[in-house]
């Protein structure tokens, strides 16, 4: 039951990141907030709320020992894998590569430039290219086809038709 209360918490972040508006947000890969600022705004709302209080603090207990086992853990990374969960995707990096493309649809980024914002174990662009590969995949399982494009010499966009499609499916 815990991880529900969690999964509300890091989607309405997730949600609320991605509905920045383009002007303000220059990348979603830095840490807006890392694990123990996610518990304090939960223990926060635990103070404020009678009812959900037990669940709302025990989520928070739940994110400090993570945050202690594993130091702390960037925002980016809790909304990557609510990504990843909500679309069923295999790799993280490619959580990563929907939410880079979907702050700026329509923008080319070259493989080059994504791989250090998407790729979580060894940087390369062949990464980028299965994660680009992945995506494609269950987007278009999805029914939205052509949602990532390609231009020569210039890199991997996110056709403007289609962002809004997939933050519907991110609801």
């Amino acid at each position: 039951m815990m991880y529900s209360s969690l999964a509300d918490v890091v989607q309405q972040s997730a949600v609320a990141t991605m509905a920045l508006p383009r002007d303000t947000l220059p990348s979603l890969a830095p840490a807006f907030r890392e694990t123990r600022e996610i518990a304090r705004r939960l223990l926060e709302e635990a103070g404020q709320e009678a009812g959900s209080a037990a669940l709302l603090r025990e989520a928070a207990h739940e994110l400090l020992k993570l945050d202690m086992l594993l130091g702390p853990v960037p925002e980016s990374q809790l909304c990557a894998d609510y990504v990843r969960t909500k679309l069923g995707l295999r790799h993280r990096g490619s959580a990563l590569l929907l939410l880079e493309l979907l702050a700026r649809p329509g923008v080319p980024r070259r493989a080059r430039d994504l791989a250090p914002l998407v790729c979580t174990k060894s940087v390369n662009t062949s990464s980028v290219k299965v994660f680009v590969h992945e995506l494609r995949g269950v987007v278009a399982r999805f029914g939205i086809e052509d949602a990532i494009g390609l231009k020569v010499r210039e890199g991997y966009y996110l056709a403007e038709e289609a962002a809004p499609k997939i933050m519907a499916l991110l609801h």
